[in-house]
């Protein structure tokens, strides 16, 4: 843990390479490393809620979804996923179908 964070539950990582990862978390917590590891970086999503971020799955350097718990409903126990198009630079909420909601804790 570098810098002033807050302290939150970081709950899984994905290796890219020996260089890059990714790291998410409770308290809405997404943050990447492009140097192995010796700094990381904390990305933002839109909009910027408070979500308990569970897993991570990227399927290239590019593509990716996390997933977890809140960030929608009152009582934050709505499933949430975050999908990135630009290798975890930028997050956005992905929106269930019509009538749709999920508990999603994993992927």
């Amino acid at each position: 843990r570098q810098g002033q964070e807050p302290s939150t539950t970081l709950n899984d990582v994905q290796a890219l390479s020996s260089s890059v990862a990714h790291i998410v978390g409770d308290q809405s917590t997404i943050f990447r490393t492009s140097d192995g590891g010796a700094s990381w970086q904390r990305q933002l999503f839109l909009p910027v809620t408070s979500m308990n971020l569970h897993k991570l799955h990227f399927v290239d350097a590019e593509y990716a979804w996390a997933v977890g718990l809140g960030g929608g409903s009152a009582n934050g126990v709505e499933g949430s996923v975050l999908h990135t198009k630009n290798g975890g630079f930028n997050w956005q909420k992905q929106m269930y179908p019509a009538g749709g909601s999920g508990n999603t804790k994993g992927m």
